[in-house]
């Protein structure tokens, strides 16, 4: 923390100060980010700017099966993403109007009993993965998500 107590006295004195790093916790300090990949700008703006843009929904799912939850999400066509977060599943969804009880019941139908779900905030990693997909697809003439 002192680190960047230090850089922030320095970008408030009027220091230009230019960071890199690859840790998007440690990009969230920062007041514009420039996100790169294989040497291509992917993206321009504040940590605050970037996250609206990020066209998606994350909702963190508890249940006892995270795994069976997992599998179970990655068959929904709104679902983009679903990953496990510790003990926790993830997913990334497309169309978020759905309710607590019918992601309940979605999950149920599938045999998971899922105790909560919420959303959770996205995070500069969520939106960089995103913008890469994109990237990558576009590349090779692909729609990515």
């Amino acid at each position: 923390r002192r680190f960047w107590d230090l850089i922030d006295n320095l970008a408030r004195s009027g220091v230009t100060v230019l960071v890199t790093t690859h840790v998007m916790e440690e990009a969230e300090y920062c007041n514009r980010l420039v996100m790169i990949d294989k040497g291509r700008r992917v993206a321009l703006g504040s940590a605050t700017e970037l996250k609206k843009e990020y066209p998606y929904r994350v909702l963190e799912v508890r249940t006892r099966d995270a795994i069976t939850a997992m599998r179970a999400a990655g068959t929904w066509p709104d679902v983009v993403e679903a990953a496990l977060f510790g003990e926790d599943l993830h997913i990334t969804v497309a169309d978020d109007t759905r309710t607590t009880d019918q992601w309940r019941s979605l999950f149920a139908d599938k045999g998971v009993v899922v105790q909560s779900v919420k959303p959770v905030e996205v995070t500069l990693e969520d939106v960089f993965v995103s913008l890469v997909a994109q990237s990558e697809g576009s590349d090779s003439g692909e729609h990515s998500r």
